[in-house]
């Protein structure tokens, strides 16, 4: 387990958005990028990499289902946590419609960040107009805890964590 410094992180977004560029321009389609919203300064765990490699085979398989047409899906580990990337051929409203549902039904959906992007740049749930992510350990929306440090993050680490734990032992969660 490393940790990662703030510019880590911040150089890490930075390569993310340049890849983005490459790739919708490569593609002219839509880029989903994966992600897991996981705070604090230690990204890699291997449980957060297997959690994010069952995460992007589940949609996938949830999108084939849906006969969307996946073109190109990639993974990589940096320390400053898992990323998986897919290039997907679907109207950008319609793919986040989808993804908000996949967050929805996949008992790991609330640790996933789903985004989409096109050449205009990120589709969001506010372009849904839906409401706002809640928070792992209550019910408010997660933005407020985030910003009024709410929780204690070590607390919010263990359930995030803990819910990953129950999803790898749960068998028959796996299928969405």
């Amino acid at each position: 387990m490393n940790w990662c410094t703030l510019d880590e992180i911040l150089e890490s977004r930075d390569k993310r958005n340049a890849m983005r560029k490459i790739l919708i321009s490569r593609y002219g389609q839509c880029l989903v990028s994966f992600h897991l919203n996981i705070p604090g300064p230690v990204k890699d765990k291997l449980l957060y990499k297997i959690s994010l490699i069952e995460g992007q085979k589940a949609l996938i398989n949830y999108l084939k289902k849906r006969c969307v047409r996946v073109v190109y899906d990639f993974i990589e580990f940096p320390k400053t946590g898992p990323e998986g990337v897919l290039i997907v051929k679907e109207k950008p409203m319609t793919l986040k419609n989808l993804l908000v549902d996949f967050e929805s039904l996949h008992p790991l959906g609330r640790v996933f960040d789903l985004d989409v992007y096109t050449e205009k740049g990120l589709v969001s749930r506010e372009d849904l107009k839906l409401e706002a992510r809640r928070c792992y350990v209550c019910d408010d929306f997660a933005k407020v805890c985030a910003r009024s440090k709410h929780h204690d993050i070590n607390l919010i680490i263990q359930t995030i964590d803990e819910m990953m734990k129950q999803f790898h032992n749960n068998e028959s969660q796996r299928e969405i």
